[in-house]
């Protein structure tokens, strides 16, 4: 369902950006950038501009991935947000509309978020 599309993760702990690019990879994604920060992230961007998927941590302390998730919206990018704070929406209204998966993630909740998007095909 993602071949051939570039993905990109945001993800504080390298070790849950590792599960998610195992099943982006499994879908077909390539390449996939996991990378901790909006700056990391602002990175790979001024280098691939073929990002079809952001999976990215959107935490309430750091405005500046909230700012990375409203900018890569804007650029026709999907966003999906993965949070530990269940109250992020109700804290950010300027997120009402992305997609927000509470953590831990199961992976069929981020495949079913993925697919809703992108389609079932494997």
């Amino acid at each position: 369902m993602l071949s051939g599309r570039a993905a990109l993760i945001v993800e504080s702990e390298y070790i849950i950006g590792m599960d998610v690019q195992a099943l982006l990879q499994g879908l077909g994604a390539e390449p996939v950038y996991i990378v901790r920060t909006s700056a990391e992230a602002a990175e790979v961007l001024q280098r691939d501009i073929s990002v079809s998927l952001a999976v990215i941590e959107a935490e309430t302390h750091k405005p500046e991935l909230i700012d990375l998730v409203l900018r890569l919206t804007g650029l026709g990018i999907t966003v999906i947000c993965t949070t530990a704070d269940r109250q992020l929406a109700h804290d950010r209204p300027e997120l009402t509309g992305h997609t927000l998966l509470v953590k831990p993630v199961p992976e069929d909740d981020l495949l079913a978020a993925i697919t809703a998007v992108f389609g079932s095909e494997r």
